[in-house]
């Protein structure tokens, strides 16, 4: 099971690199002071080096290149849980081949409550009658591009808008949306975090518009609830489907 414990804290990481990059070299990387790296001290550096990634467009193929023990630590932390419940939800599951992908690049999902719709469509399962017609659509984008830190321009704005409807069955609805939500997690953040920036005076620089997001106790807060809520969420999943 996917559980998250604060109170086992590990210690400050450290790298081959050294733990920090120079300032000269990545001037917006200014550290705080968070302690043994928690789950909630590492959300909170994660949410750093994201909005670090949209004022510096550059930042994460440079830490990438030359990885810290500041950043890296923190962004593994997190995305190791979000793995994790991913790959989980996806290797228990039956779906056929054609399915899986367009969950992992089409960003919006709506579902209609109907009637029997015959087999459902994800598993082909004949004794999974479709309850619920669902849509996957948007723009979309290059997911290992964007974890590879290619977060500009994907999806391009001129990108076409794709649209394909699928009948599921109630397991494979539920699957589907807490797989989609975890999968697009870090792109629906990062848009977050833009909006936030744009609401910004504009004569910030870029350190001072990284303090003005991160200083922002509520929005910490209520992202860390969020990261929090959502891999609970998957491990409750995985317990009560068992349990039907």
């Amino acid at each position: 099971a996917i559980q998250i414990n604060d109170d086992q804290a590990e210690p400050p990481h450290t790298s081959a690199c050294g733990d920090h990059h120079d300032d000269d070299e990545n001037p917006i990387m200014e550290r705080m002071g968070v302690g043994a790296l928690t789950m909630t001290n590492a959300s909170k550096i994660y949410l750093q080096y994201l909005v670090s990634c949209i004022v510096q467009e550059d930042f994460a193929l440079k830490l990438r290149s030359k990885p810290d023990g500041y950043f890296m630590p923190a962004i593994k932390k997190v995305q190791q849980y979000l793995q994790a419940s991913t790959d989980g939800l996806i290797q228990s599951s039956a779906w056929r081949p054609e399915f899986s992908p367009r969950i992992v690049t089409d960003l919006q999902i709506t579902a209609v409550r109907q009637q029997r719709l015959g087999m459902c469509e994800a598993c082909g399962r004949m004794n999974h009658p479709a309850t619920v017609e669902l849509e996957l659509s948007g723009q979309r984008y290059d997911c290992d591009a964007f974890e590879r830190g290619q977060m500009e321009d994907n999806p391009s704005d001129d990108a076409p808008v794709v649209r394909q409807r699928y009948r599921l069955g109630k397991h494979c609805h539920q699957r589907t949306e807490l797989y989609h939500r975890c999968h697009h997690y870090k792109l629906k953040l990062f848009r977050q975090l833009q909006h936030c920036l744009d609401r910004l005076p504009a004569t910030l620089t870029a350190d001072e518009a990284v303090a003005a997001v991160i200083d922002d106790a509520k929005l910490v807060a209520d992202t860390y609830a969020h990261y929090h809520e959502l891999v609970d969420e998957v491990r409750h999943y995985g317990i009560e489907e068992r349990q039907e």
